[in-house]
């Protein structure tokens, strides 16, 4: 995904919770080291640090083991 991103920037990302409230983000990605604007991105809006964290406890409930049967995309 990472090397489509960098040919066609433009694209949308949609984001729901279990109550099916959402958002959509649509525009061109660029891609930041900068870790102050990635923080400043989650903080920015409460969908997007619910996600964040839920992200980070799935991944720790996913190990890479092949026993591992949770899809995980991130």
């Amino acid at each position: 995904m990472f090397k489509e991103l960098n040919a066609e920037p433009n694209c949308e990302m949609v984001v729901a919770t279990h109550e099916f409230s959402g958002l959509r983000i649509s525009g061109a990605v660029e891609f930041t080291d900068s870790i102050e604007l990635k923080q400043q991105a989650i903080d920015s809006n409460e969908l997007v640090k619910t996600y964040m964290k839920l992200r980070k406890i799935l991944h720790l409930k996913c190990s890479p083991l092949p026993e591992c049967k949770q899809k995980y995309i991130g």
